[in-house]
């Protein structure tokens, strides 16, 4: 009679084993030809083919069986749906399993209901069983490709550990660990028949497929040695073993798992192409000696490339703007401190703000808006050869722009893509705390709201903007390359909202909170918690989303998988920054740079103001 895999006994659940699902025979060729294009490291090794004869012509189901079923080095996110919709907090507790090998490893899961990639079962007296890596993609769309033998919330918890955290590893590609020919070697062939078939129930063909058939060293991605203690290594009792010494198996994943899994998959590393301090001197003689620093990057040439860094210091009238040619950056523009600010603007306040704005709807982020909350000023300069010279000025004091007065301390704004023009030609301005909210185009320096709500109003888009503590940016939600959606989010809380714009009715694709999880993994639960859109895939688009925490370490950078967001980079907290830089500062800010002219935001720089610290890293080559 075969072990229940619900049993209370420890020894029974080691006994209680795992079997590799193999794809219907039908589906050999097709499925390995995936494998195949998804990596092309999955073809079978030279090694393995030099072993037929020379006038030896193997077919494909044979080539099939040699296919590897990886899904490549630069990692995997797979999409998760439960076929017998368990409740929400089995669901959370088996994704948190699947995703511990994240903590080693560049793979996430994410449940989704709409066209799952990985869907698990609990049939009961199934068994636990996985297919192995790219086949789950070759599996009909209404079949498991994991079961997950009677699993509930009464389950012991060290059966999630061994068990969930075995399944996923197959369907990362991981094999049996206990195939390995030096353990097989090790087996008594008739005792192992016995064992399994009188306590799993199978038949003789497939016990010697699942436990008595060594895997290939020379065609395997695998550790020098057997682990005996591998998470994907069979309980094996000392009864089958020649020497009667037991091999213990693994119920975790063990060191051996977590490097091999980073090896297979792994992280993105970043490394720095320029760094000072801390402390230091700052970049390009700017010395950013104060805590009241602020940077940002600019297109200074009309070029169409934020490649430039403009930095200044409220409240003296410093503004510099930096130029940089193969890492060494000097100044265009260059005023105080103490000084004059720039283009009459005399940023003689400690509140001033500015970012990059495209006036003119050129496609280009060339002009420089300032403004000073709580005093209705705002301005803007453009640029003719290092002469910046206001378009609009209003104030100080004065009525703010286009109706919006300007006459909160908390007022923000960003430049933003309204009407998916592909440019940043209008004004987002939003005062936190009050649910106000207004969008503004410009029509020859006409400025007037194409959105407004408030003060006191009710947000926008459903997200209402009743804190203080709220904050939003532009972004490009469906890799389109505009940044025609809404991010806005609620540090400390674990609200996290991106909305679409249809003809000025917004609406949520993304929501979560307040209270809430945050966004792909990210649990925002730090009120120090920052967010900026980035180009992560050098794409040119700025389609992931950067969260980073101040002061221990923490960066995370999301991907969107038709809204499914999950890690594609993950440090702390606590953790050791990025590309060298600590992040151990609560004053850390960062932006997104196009460093190297490349028309791609795809650089990190980050700086601590009052210390002179200024890194920029860049993602290494795969």
């Amino acid at each position: 009679m075969a072990t229940s895999c619900n049993a209370t006994d420890h020894l029974n659940d080691l006994a209680c084993t795992c079997t590799i699902k193999t794809v219907d025979p039908s589906l050999l060729v097709a499925a390995a030809a995936r494998a195949v294009a998804i990596n092309p490291a999955n073809a079978p090794s030279r090694h393995l083919m030099a072993m037929a004869p020379d006038d030896v012509v193997l077919p494909p189901e044979h080539l099939a069986v040699l296919t590897n079923k990886y899904w490549g080095k630069n990692g995997v996110t797979l999409t998760v749906g439960f076929l017998d919709n368990p409740p929400a907090d089995l669901r959370a507790r088996i994704l948190a399993h699947m995703n511990a090998w994240g903590t080693y490893a560049n793979t996430h899961f994410a449940e989704s209901n709409v066209d799952p990639q990985v869907r698990i079962s609990r049939t009961a007296g199934d068994g636990y069983w996985s297919y192995l890596g790219t086949d789950v993609l070759t599996i009909g769309a209404d079949k498991a490709t994991m079961n997950l033998d009677s699993f509930t919330m009464n389950t012991r918890d060290s059966e999630f550990y061994r068990v969930v955290r075995h399944e996923t590893g197959h369907t990362l590609g991981f094999p049996h660990e206990h195939r390995r020919k030096e353990i097989v070697d090790q087996i008594d062939f008739e005792k192992a028949v016995a064992y399994f078939m009188a306590s799993q129930g199978w038949t003789r063909e497939k016990v010697i497929s699942q436990v008595l058939t060594p895997l290939q060293d020379a065609d395997l991605n695998a550790t020098a040695d057997a682990d005996r203690t591998s998470i994907m290594c069979y309980w094996l009792p000392g009864s089958i073993m020649k020497n009667g010494e037991p091999v213990v198996g693994g119920v975790d994943i063990d060191k051996v798992d977590a490097d091999f899994a980073a090896s297979i998959y792994p992280k993105p590393r970043y490394h720095a192409v320029y760094q000072q301090g801390d402390p230091g001197n700052g970049i390009g003689g700017y010395d950013l000696h104060s805590g009241n620093d602020r940077a940002f990057a600019f297109d200074y040439d009309h070029s169409g490339k934020t490649d430039h860094i403009a930095l200044y210091r409220p409240a003296t009238g410093t503004f510099w703007i930096l130029k940089n040619d193969g890492g060494t950056f000097t100044p265009v523009y260059q005023q105080g401190d103490p000084g004059n600010g720039i283009g009459g603007y005399d940023l003689h306040s400690g509140n001033d703000l500015a970012f990059a704005f495209d006036y003119d709807h050129s496609g280009k982020q060339d002009h420089i808006a300032l403004y000073r909350p709580g005093t209705g000023t705002f301005w803007i300069l453009k640029n003719d050869g290092g002469t910046f010279t206001p378009v609009y000025q209003q104030g100080d004091p004065g009525n703010g722009i286009g109706g919006y007065d300007l006459h909160s301390g908390n007022d923000r704004a960003f430049a933003f893509d309204y009407d998916h023009s592909g440019k940043l030609d209008h004004i987002a301005l939003y005062r936190p705390g009050t649910g106000t909210f207004w969008i503004l185009k410009n029509n020859g320096g006409t400025f007037t709201p194409v959105y407004q709500q408030g003060d006191p109003g009710n947000g926008i888009g459903g997200y209402d903007l009743h804190s203080g503590n709220d904050r939003a940016f532009a972004f490009d939600y469906d890799h389109s390359g505009k940044q025609d959606h809404i991010a806005l989010y609620r540090p400390g809380t674990g609200t996290f909202w991106i909305l679409k714009n249809d003809g000025g009715a917004f609406s949520p694709v993304y929501q979560q909170g307040d209270p809430g999880n945050g966004i792909g993994g990210y649990d925002l639960h730090s009120g120090n918690d920052r967010a900026f859109a980035f180009d992560f895939e050098n794409s040119g688009k700025k389609d992931h989303i950067a969260l980073y925490r101040p002061g221990t370490g923490t960066f995370w950078v999301v991907r969107n998988l038709k809204g499914i967001f999950s890690p594609v980079y993950n440090e702390g907290d606590p953790g050791n920054g990025i590309g060298g830089y600590d992040l151990h500062s609560t004053a850390d800010a960062a932006f997104a740079f196009d460093y190297d002219h490349s028309g791609k935001s795809d650089h990190i720089a980050l700086y601590r103001p009052g210390t002179g610290t200024f890194w920029i890293v860049e993602k290494n080559a795969p």
